[in-house]
């Protein structure tokens, strides 16, 4: 009798050990694939930055090529007419309305 219940108790903790062990793994599983996700979600952050960084730095050359020439009446000129608008007296302005 006594041979039973000590293999009814190692038959029980085996059981429980191996419920552990497949938790823990299920776990570790579940983490990894989260990092993974985790990962991929970064790099495509990383890359979205990336060109930002490109575009950024394609402004700060054209700002620094107007800032060190002389030409700042053409700048200024070109501000007038983009941004706010302005047109020269006697000038006629066309404006593509089509959308392309």
């Amino acid at each position: 009798m006594n041979k039973s219940r000590t293999k009814k108790k190692s038959s029980t903790l085996d059981v429980f050990i191996k419920i552990i062990v497949t938790i823990l793994m299920l776990y570790f599983v579940f983490s990894l694939v989260m990092g993974q996700i985790g990962i991929m979600g970064k790099r495509q952050e990383l890359e979205q930055l990336q060109s930002e960084i490109i575009v950024q730095q394609t402004l700060n050359i054209d700002k620094e090529r107007i800032l060190y020439t002389e030409d700042t009446n053409k700048y200024m000129e070109s501000i007038a007419r983009e941004k706010l608008g302005y047109v020269l007296p006697n000038e006629q302005v066309y404006v593509d309305v089509s959308g392309k």
